[in-house]
């Protein structure tokens, strides 16, 4: 490989580097990975981040070489590069724990990476599941709600409409339920009884159900 060639490629190399360091989002992951392998959940509990949005940054934190990953079953880790790859970015990591020491974010990540660290992968990623759905699921909601409004559908009716595009069929069959029959009725409870994972998104729904009855005119009229 000719000099200039190499020249090239430190400068590509330095480029990207410096690319994964101008975000602090990059930076917070960076001085979290200190303490040792992460999960991506425990990364994304911190960060209070989308899972996507959290795996774009690591991506390019991996594409610099500034982190290794590796995968486990259903679960991705990262952790600081080892032996012959860290030998190129130590000097960098070494500067930013230097610069870094004592920043109040930082120390409030340590604490915050602390909590995340007794919670079991699983659990996280089942309650940062359920979190990111339940927007995705208002829109879905409202997107529904807005043709029965355009139809003049009352709401007992447009409500259950809404619910097919923003759930799956045990959240739909729940929220119905409640819906027809109120929130202490044996129905409901003989619905939700032995699925109670899916509850805190359909109870978002139905709550959502409850305050938007004033949309619909023809439900006033029954």
């Amino acid at each position: 490989m000719s000099r200039g060639v190499m020249r090239h490629e430190s400068m590509r190399s330095t480029l990207r580097i410096t690319k994964a360091l101008s975000d602090i989002q990059r930076v917070r992951i960076l001085m979290m990975l200190r303490t040792g392998e992460l999960c991506v959940c425990q990364i994304i509990a911190v960060l209070g981040l989308a899972p996507s949005t959290v795996s774009k940054h690591l991506s390019i934190l991996s594409a610099a070489g500034l982190v290794d990953s590796r995968k486990d079953g259903r679960w991705a880790y990262f952790r600081l590069p080892q032996g012959a790859a860290l030998k190129a970015v130590k000097p960098v990591l070494k500067w930013l724990r230097e610069a870094l020491k004592g920043d109040d974010s930082v120390v409030k990540d340590a604490r915050d990476l602390e909590a995340a660290l007794m919670c079991p992968p699983k659990s996280l990623s089942e309650r940062q599941r359920k979190r990111s759905r339940q927007p995705v699921a208002s829109v879905a909601l409202a997107t529904g709600w807005r043709a029965g409004q355009k139809l003049c559908l009352p709401h007992d009716v447009a409500a259950p409409g809404g619910m097919i595009g923003a759930s799956n069929f045990f959240e739909l069959s729940v929220a119905v339920a409640i819906s027809l029959f109120g929130a202490s009725s044996p129905v409901v409870l003989a619905t939700i009884v032995g699925v109670l994972v899916e509850v805190p998104v359909m109870l978002h729904l139905v709550k959502i159900a409850n305050r938007t009855t004033r949309w619909f005119p023809a439900a006033r009229s029954m």
